[in-house]
């Protein structure tokens, strides 16, 4: 996020140089919503709610409301702090053109992710690795072929999964190498 006219590792837009946010060129956004250049990361688009329309590699590390709508993303979104809370609105993600987890979280602590919809992803959608003290709360997960939709791994602890839908996935969710994960009040149905 140098912003020094170079295109290199210490730009948030590491593919396409810009002039507009830390090295990235200014979004194209629908109508409705306007361009807007977080403190870090790549410049996203904003609407009158100040919610945030997700975007293929969008760094996340702050508290974040994503607009409701319909996503297609090719890559994934980044969380990279502690103590941050995404609420998806209702945001229906549909993973027909990834071949990567929408959310990886790595050696992260506090992390919720919540009301979101997760569709159509065959690589699996949210992975969770020595991530501690953090909720999945009010999701759903539908319809996602071949993969695990969720997985909980190694040296993870005290996480809540609590009050989301697994519907006809091939296979719900892995958990290995976790410590005190809860796992209550979820629907499960056609896994």
């Amino acid at each position: 996020d140098d912003n020094d006219g170079v295109l290199d590792i210490n730009d948030a837009c590491q593919f396409v140089y810009g002039t507009y946010c830390h090295g990235c060129p200014i979004p194209s956004c629908q109508q409705g919503y306007a361009p807007s250049c977080p403190v870090t990361g790549a410049p996203v688009c904003v609407n009158a709610l100040a919610c945030i329309i997700p975007q293929s590699n969008l760094i996340i590390n702050s508290n974040t409301t994503f607009c409701s709508g319909i996503y297609s993303l090719s890559n994934p979104i980044s969380i990279q702090g502690d103590n941050i809370k995404i609420n998806c609105n209702e945001t229906t993600f549909n993973g027909a053109n990834m071949n990567t987890y929408l959310f990886y979280i790595n050696s992260r602590k506090g992390v919720t992710i919540s009301n979101c919809v997760f569709e159509k992803f065959s690589f699996g959608v949210i992975s969770l690795n020595n991530v501690n003290n953090s909720i999945l709360l009010n999701n759903t997960f539908k319809n996602n072929p071949l993969n695990f939709a969720l997985t909980v791994y190694w040296d993870t602890y005290n996480n809540l999964i609590e009050n989301n839908s697994f519907l006809n996935n091939t296979r719900a969710f892995d958990i290995e190498g976790s410590f005190n994960t809860k796992v209550l009040n979820n629907l499960f149905e056609k896994n």
